[in-house]
C-alpha cells in the first residue's frame, strides 16, 4: 500500500507534503488531547503554524513550544512554532460556494485516481473537493 504523500509528491509543493506527513504523526507529537484542539497547517520559512480553536490554548501552548519542537523529527527542519486561533462562528444563513474549475477537478481526479481503496479515495475527493470550494487553486497552500 502506498503513503499518503507519495500521491501528492508531483502535485503539491513540497510543504504541503511535509504538512501531510506532520499531520499523521500530530497525535504522537501533542498527545490526544491537544491534537483535538490543534491542526499543523502551513510550513513557512521553517516555522510551522499551527491553528489552535481556543484563544485560551494558544497561550497556553505558547509555554510547551519548545518541548512540542523537540518531539518533531530533524527531518522537517522546523526551527520554530506560531500559533493562530481561527475558529468560525456558526450562522444560520448558509454559505454559498464557488464552482470548480476545469483545473480543479483534474487534479482531483489525478489525486483520487491512483487511490485503490476506494472508501480513501471517496473521502480524499470529498476532503480536496471541499477545499477547492473555498479556495480556489490560484489561492491554496498547492502553489507555495
Amino acid at each position: 500500500m502506498k503513503r499518503l504523500s507519495e500521491f501528492f509528491d508531483n502535485t503539491f509543493s513540497k510543504n504541503v507534503n511535509t504538512i501531510i506527513e506532520l499531520n499523521s504523526l500530530w497525535k504522537k507529537i501533542v498527545g490526544e488531547q491537544i491534537s483535538k484542539i490543534t491542526l499543523p497547517v502551513r510550513l513557512n520559512k521553517k516555522i510551522l503554524n499551527v491553528m489552535v480553536f481556543d484563544p485560551m490554548w494558544q497561550h497556553e501552548l505558547s509555554f510547551f513550544k519548545d518541548d512540542i519542537l523537540e518531539k518533531i523529527p530533524e527531518k522537517f527542519g522546523i526551527m520554530d512554532i506560531k500559533f493562530f486561533v481561527q475558529y468560525k462562528k456558526f450562522e444560520k444563513e448558509e454559505k454559498s460556494f464557488r464552482e470548480l474549475t476545469d483545473k480543479e477537478n483534474k487534479i482531483i481526479e489525478r489525486i483520487v485516481n491512483s487511490i485503490e481503496d476506494n472508501e480513501l479515495k471517496e473521502k480524499i475527493k470529498n476532503t480536496l473537493t471541499a477545499y477547492f470550494k473555498n479556495y480556489s487553486y490560484e489561492e491554496s497552500l498547492f502553489l507555495e
